[in-house]
């Protein structure tokens, strides 16, 4: 088990925080300078405000200034309009805090959500599908949604092929390495699966100090890095995670993906932990590589610094060169229970937070994936310099997101607990994932 806390560098990572820590603060006031504004207007009766409240997680490092400094730009264009920000410290406590709304009649006017907590909520009635915003008077022109990534752009639809969300933080899997130590080994850049285990093989040392990868496999408490590298196997392996609706956690492709895993750790390559163990494993020198997803790149530089030579490339491909990628983010929703003057202001934040300029100066400063390709035209030179979009954009072509079904997220905490039952407690896999699967059913069975 490598665990760390890891002083000055040991900040707390999740999916939604993605922090350049080398970024000026001066890029806070450069980049908003350019922000492109809404031609669209808002009134509350007769010429009034209206103040419209948005549920969020973007509350530490750049996240925070640059949300509050992109509020700041559209209320200063759009004077009747008024954001209020609730920000949670996490995706738990979001979650947490929308239902404890909603279920006080309360619900804020948008909220970021994960897809499956959508779909939950769309079965209970409580959202506004965003088709008549985005082909209305003051929507998006076909041009406009179709600059969107398709792979963003489809994660929004929901029932029935509506659109129920507006895109906002995107990440997907990349590998990280040490250049320098690869380099010292004489090896190429593994493209596969087969290749990546044979280079991170030749990272094992017989004093056990240095190995290839380190992954957190995640629990019933929830998935972790580890959850989302199997299902990229998975997935690399030909194999899903949901068929006709249903958790299929439990088939051939599932048990060769959680054996790969496991022949991995028989072997010395892959250690286990917790506390984001990926990064803090490559950032001491002891994993030459780290599997994640591209929201571990800031914190990676921060805690590396000059000390050797990283790199990010796209996550192996299976057999027959075939990709397994997995997209995470996270969406922005509309309450159905608002007022229709509050609906159309809050589709005027959304359609202006999405714009390009705007989705480049949020990329720019937190990370995230642009998009757009708009955005991304706007951001190459940064893009330039900064690898970790150039892999990112690349492998969003061939990610796709966790299955949006109610329960989702929770089902994928079974399937974590499955992985560190073979890994530490030398459970069967066949047993580990049947059980997973039936764990899987019953959570699914709830929402």
């Amino acid at each position: 088990m490598f665990q760390t806390t890891r002083g000055a560098i040991n900040l707390k990572r999740s999916y939604r925080r993605l922090i350049f820590a080398g970024l000026p603060v001066s890029l806070l006031t450069t980049v908003i300078t350019g922000c492109g504004t809404s031609n669209a207007n808002v009134t509350a009766g007769q010429g009034g405000k209206v103040t419209i409240t948005f549920m969020e997680t973007m509350v530490s490092g750049t996240q925070k200034p640059a949300l509050q400094a992109l509020v700041t730009k559209f209320e200063a264009s759009h004077k009747n309009i008024t954001v209020k920000l609730i920000g949670e410290p996490d995706f738990n406590t979001l979650h947490a805090s929308e239902e404890a709304a909603i279920a006080a009649g309360s619900p804020p006017t948008m909220a970021q959500v994960y897809m499956d907590w959508a779909a939950t909520y769309v079965k209970n009635g409580l959202l506004a599908p965003l088709g008549p915003y985005i082909n209305g008077t003051n929507g998006l022109s076909k041009s406009e949604q179709s600059a969107f990534y398709p792979a963003i752009w489809d994660s929004l639809k929901l029932s029935g092929g509506k659109i129920w969300a507006m895109p906002f933080n995107t990440a997907d899997l990349v590998m990280y390495y040490n250049k320098t130590w690869l380099s010292r080994l004489n090896d190429p850049v593994p493209t596969t699966l087969q290749q990546f285990q044979k280079t991170a093989a030749s990272a094992v040392s017989a004093s056990s100090n240095t190995w290839g990868l380190t992954i957190d496999p995640g629990s019933t408490s929830g998935p972790q890095d580890g959850t989302f590298v199997f299902v990229a196997v998975l997935r690399a392996l030909g194999g899903h995670l949901v068929k006709d609706g249903h958790p299929t956690f439990n088939t051939p492709q599932a048990q060769t993906a959680l054996r790969y895993i496991q022949q991995l750790y028989q072997s010395g390559i892959l250690k286990t932990g917790t506390n984001y163990p990926g990064s803090a494993a490559l950032e001491a020198g002891r994993s030459l590589f780290q599997l994640g997803t591209s929201a571990a790149y800031p914190y990676n530089v921060q805690g590396i610094g000059n000390r050797f030579a990283m790199a990010v490339a796209p996550f192996p491909n299976g057999p027959g060169n075939r990709p397994g990628n997995v997209m995470r983010g996270s969406n922005i929703v509309l309450f159905s229970n608002a007022s229709s003057v509050e609906k159309n202001a809050a589709w005027t934040f959304m359609k202006w937070v999405t714009a390009p300029k705007q989705v480049a100066y949020w990329s720019e400063q937190t990370g995230y994936i642009p998009i757009s390709k708009t955005a991304t035209t706007l951001m190459r030179p940064f893009i330039a310099t900064h690898p970790i979009f150039q892999a990112t954009i690349a492998s969003l072509p061939d990610a796709k997101e966790i299955p949006p079904i109610p329960g989702m997220t929770q089902a994928l905490g079974s399937l974590g607990n499955a992985i560190q039952e073979v890994l530490t407690a030398h459970m069967p896999i066949s047993q580990a994932l049947r059980t997973a699967q039936s764990a899987a059913v019953s959570e699914v069975a709830k929402h």
